[in-house]
């Protein structure tokens, strides 16, 4: 590590870009070298793009952990280093005065249930959460800190959507309509696939929950996500994702101190097994996410189920909406996918069209809402809210049909499309 810092300060990053991908360092190891850097760069030309692209994620990775610190480390099927800490003590709970905020309960009490399927549960203790380690590495991968923390908000126009760094984004989503837009819940079951993407870029199925609007946009988001550059595997992660003003602010998962864990099982932000994945023509694999806002608190909590794991994941406290819109209600939600490339994107959802149904298309099945004031989810009516066409399509059912209900399918090949 200590070498790699050198070579950044120097300019030369090529000659061991990946000097820490081998290494075993225990957190607090990992902390001393942060450190050794920020002092190393003290008497260096502050002014050099690598300094000045590196020295705010090295900032945020020691904000990030402050004094917490884990029970234990262990590396995941990718090779990821991740930290079990105590649920109690994780970063996330971490104030600034050096105190940390008491972890909330679920909002209702639920039957949970945990299988071997995703092994990397096994490696923390009952008691503990899993925490991927805020990788130099990996966020040198991007062109700064803003960039690996942020995504973009869904333009007015999708087909002509120019985004940072002149990125495009492409969708076929899908929006609740009609009555009872104060919205306190929402799930919808997804299959998952691994399609390909471009360079860089990525490929999701999702969901959105927002409330406000321009500066004051908030949303909570989550579903499946194939992001190569970010996660160091192209498999399908069970990402999070959160803005607390109009995507200035936010991030993923659990790279910043919004999200609290609460389960040792649910893998967020880590690639999901093959046997996970859905197959054209065969076995459809899903996950199930809910989200439910706890009126007492104003938090959002996240309900995951797949893989043989049925659990609350944790929350998004009140505090990381500055107590805005959102901590009362959602009043939109849309569902679908999203896509990037610049000048192409490729796969969205498994790379067909919405046209090709069951076993071939990406879908989102029996999509559910709670309306404020009740106690029951909803099937909501939905509609064509952005779609890039001819490039990926968008086929919405609103139906009766017992396990399916409203439904979307989605999806298609690359785009441009010739």
């Amino acid at each position: 590590m200590f070498k790699l810092f050198t070579f950044i300060l120097l300019g030369n990053l090529a000659v061991c870009s990946n000097a820490t991908a081998n290494d075993d360092l225990s957190l607090q190891d990992y902390l001393d070298e942060l450190n050794s850097f920020l002092e190393l760069s003290a008497g260096q030309d502050q002014a050099s793009y690598e300094h000045t692209r590196v020295l705010p994620m090295v900032l945020h990775i020691k904000a990030f952990y402050g004094d917490a610190r884990p029970e234990s480390s262990f590396r995941n099927r990718e090779q990821r280093l991740i930290d079990c800490f105590r649920a109690e003590y994780q970063p996330a709970l971490l104030g600034r005065n050096g105190s940390y905020r008491a972890l909330e309960s679920p909002p209702e009490s639920r039957n949970s249930l945990s299988s071997k399927a995703l092994s990397n549960s096994s490696r923390c203790k009952s008691g503990e959460v899993q925490v991927p380690r805020l990788s130099l590495d990996m966020m040198r991968q991007f062109r700064n800190l803003h960039e690996f923390l942020l995504k973009s908000p869904v333009p007015d126009n999708a087909h002509t959507a120019s985004l940072t760094g002149g990125v495009k984004h492409y969708y076929a989503t899908a929006i609740k309509t009609g009555k009872s837009n104060k919205i306190t819940g929402t799930r919808s079951n997804f299959n998952v696939w691994q399609p390909t993407v471009s360079s860089k870029r990525m490929s999701l199925s999702q969901l959105w929950l927002s409330s406000g609007s321009g500066g004051s946009l908030q949303t909570v988001e989550s579903g499946w996500q194939v992001y190569p550059n970010k996660y160091s595997s192209d498999r399908p992660v069970v990402f999070i994702f959160y803005t607390p003003d109009n995507y200035a602010n936010g991030c993923y998962n659990l790279d910043c101190k919004a999200f609290v864990v609460i389960s040792k099982d649910i893998p967020i932000g880590q690639a999901l097994p093959s046997s996970m994945i859905s197959q054209m023509e065969g076995a459809q694999k899903e996950i199930q996410l809910e989200w439910t806002l706890n009126s007492m608190t104003g938090s959002w909590w996240l309900w995951y189920e797949g893989g043989g794991i049925r659990d609350w994941a944790g929350y998004y406290p009140k505090e990381v909406f500055n107590g805005g819109a959102i901590t009362m209600f959602a009043d939109e939600l849309e569902f679908g996918g999203e896509d990037t490339g610049e000048p192409n994107a490729l796969q969205m959802g498994s790379g067909q069209f919405a046209s090709q149904g069951f076993k071939k298309a990406a879908y989102q099945r029996d999509v559910r809402y709670r309306p404020l004031g009740e106690s029951s989810f909803l099937s909501p009516e939905l509609s064509d809210n952005v779609v890039t066409e001819p490039c990926y399509t968008l086929n919405i059912f609103n139906s009766s049909t017992p396990d399916w209900n409203s439904y979307l399918y989605f999806g298609g090949p690359k785009c441009p499309f010739k």
